[in-house]
């Protein structure tokens, strides 16, 4: 039988706490039979990604631990028992790391306190720990993810779910990008995406997951074909589909500002185009070039080197091309919408 820091995926060997329930441990500790009658207990975790955070969260937050030198913390959480060993244990595994090393936020976050977090999982199993190495990096990432810690962090409530990433895969691909990203985890995007292809498919089911409903419904809809050999996809409501930049304006926050920029760059842009071309006709004109000289002077008393003529155009080229991208952004996110990809 594994050892019950991997059976419970609690890598520290924690005893059941507040901070455990915290990080989504069960409430109820199991006990552990060791032979000692200390009424020891560990904490079980759903996932090891969980206990790998409720382990460096309490390192990092305990008084018992916070800032302190490696060796002094060590002897605190072992209790006073085979110190030494511990500490060596420890030190052939983590390259760097010594007896001083300050177990501060600065060491946490870095990859040395990975190392060390890996090394404490060996040395309480009595064999190297199973959580594979993103489990690590993705704990630290969530227990720093904000100043408070794992307080509005909602840790992966499962584990990889390679099936359910293929059919989140096929999912977006019929066009149902609420998915998000194919990640193998069960969340309310993907229980959304599965109602709505339920839906467009006129099956009278549940959302939830896992469903054989779900699994026979994709296998059916990635080997339709219709009469032109066209894979199935999901149906796009002609209001949609056909809808025009105005429509998308009211519907998607970032294309009204993006037009209304990309119209006063464009009146910019042929206005200064208009003054370079009225500016070389009035170099042409006699007339025309008395009684505009005493504005042209003006302009360049505040840049003298600079033709004005150069100035304008610049500015009118500047504010054209800006115009043409501003427009170019706001059709791709027309097409976006008409398609789906945003609501």
């Amino acid at each position: 039988m594994e050892p019950a820091s991997i059976r419970y995926k609690n890598p520290g060997a924690m005893w059941g706490s507040a901070l455990a329930i915290k990080w989504g441990a069960s409430k109820r500790a199991v006990s552990l039979n060791d032979g000692k009658g200390q009424g020891n207990n560990i904490a079980v975790f759903p996932t090891y990604v969980q206990g790998i955070c409720a382990q460096l969260d309490l390192w990092r937050t305990s008084n018992k631990y916070k800032n302190k030198k490696f060796a002094d913390a060590i002897a605190i959480w072992s209790g006073g028992n085979y110190v030494e060993s511990y500490i060596k244990f420890v030190l052939d595994r983590v390259p760097g790391m010594t007896r001083n090393t300050v177990m501060n936020d600065a060491f946490w976050k870095s990859s040395m306190g990975i190392a060390f977090l890996k090394a404490q999982a060996w040395h309480e199993a009595g064999k190297q720990y199973p959580a594979p190495d993103a489990d690590w990096v993705e704990a630290q990432r969530l227990v720093f993810a904000t100043k408070t810690a794992a307080s509005n962090v909602q840790p992966p409530t499962a584990e990889v779910d390679e099936t359910l990433k293929g059919y989140q895969a096929a999912l977006i691909s019929f066009g149902y990008f609420e998915v998000g990203n194919a990640d193998g985890r069960i969340g309310g995007k993907t229980l959304g995406a599965i109602k709505a292809f339920f839906t467009d498919r006129g099956v009278d089911a549940k959302s939830e997951y896992p469903s054989p409903v779900l699994a026979n419904e994709i296998a059916k809809a990635r080997s339709y074909r219709d009469a032109a050999g066209r894979s199935w996809k999901r149906p796009i409501a002609p209001s949609r589909a056909y809808a025009t930049e105005d429509q998308v304006a009211e519907k998607v926050a970032s294309v009204a500002p993006t037009q209304r920029a990309s119209l006063w760059q464009t009146v910019t842009g042929y206005f200064s185009a208009g003054g370079a071309v009225v500016g070389g006709a009035v170099k042409l004109l006699p007339d025309a070039n008395d009684q505009a000289s005493p504005y042209v002077a003006v302009l360049q008393q505040w840049i003298p080197s600079v033709p004005s003529l150069l100035i304008l155009g610049v500015v009118a080229a500047i504010a054209i091309a800006t115009a043409i991208q501003l427009r170019k952004a706001n059709a791709a996110t027309q097409a976006d919408y008409q398609k789906g990809k945003i609501n």
